[in-house]
């Protein structure tokens, strides 16, 4: 009621506006601590589009918290594994999650790194995001990738596994050992047409 002559109100599709926050975060850098949305009708977006502005996953911590945690661990000499779900991002954010991710890999230096593909369960919000369009899973290529890059900037000593029913590719070997073989059979499945690999599916647990 406030904006009488201004244009009609509407809800601006969630990807327009992590589009403007992507674009005001190139332009701006570190100078940005917080973002507000303006307008007195901020709070008539439903509240699951506006909450997934500000986050899709969560994790309820930070990287630096699990990085401060994971090196707790390690210098309290407690052999430490560190979980890493592929597609977490989905294609829109793929590429930023294998680099961040490896990132706080790098720091902590666990002595595993393991890997499980996200799989979207029953009666959840993710699984409303995707059949919503609003979330996309990356396909059997994509989720290789996405690996691929994890891999490629990994440079800690760590152990990587991939061993698990979620996976499409099952990966083994010691970093940066073999780097270069894990890479070289990430290129070979790339050749593959998706067909050879898992089907997707809906996790019931």
């Amino acid at each position: 009621m406030v904006y009488k002559k201004g244009p009609l109100y509407k809800v601006r599709p969630v990807e327009e506006v992590c589009e403007d926050i992507r674009e005001a975060g190139k332009a701006y850098g570190e100078k940005v601590k917080s973002v507000f949305f303006p307008a007195g009708n901020t709070i008539a977006m439903p509240t699951e589009e506006l909450a997934a502005i500000l986050r899709k996953v969560k994790k309820g911590t930070t990287a630096s918290e699990q990085i401060k945690a994971g090196r707790m661990a390690k210098e309290a000499g407690i052999e430490l594994s560190e979980y890493v779900i592929l597609g977490l991002g989905g294609t829109e954010r793929s590429e930023a999650h294998a680099k961040e991710t490896a990132k706080a890999i790098n720091a902590i230096e666990p002595d595993f790194l393991r890997l499980r593909t996200l799989v979207a369960k029953i009666n959840t919000l993710l699984l409303h995001e995707i059949n919503k369009g609003r979330f996309k899973l990356l396909s059997p290529h994509q989720v290789l990738q996405e690996t691929k890059l994890l891999i490629e900037n990994t440079r800690c000593r760590t152990f990587l596994t991939s061993d698990h029913y979620s996976n499409y590719l099952d990966l083994a070997g010691r970093l940066p050992e073999d780097k270069e073989r894990l890479l070289v059979k990430i290129d070979q499945a790339l050749s593959w047409d998706e067909s050879r690999f898992r089907p997707c599916f809906i996790g019931s647990q």
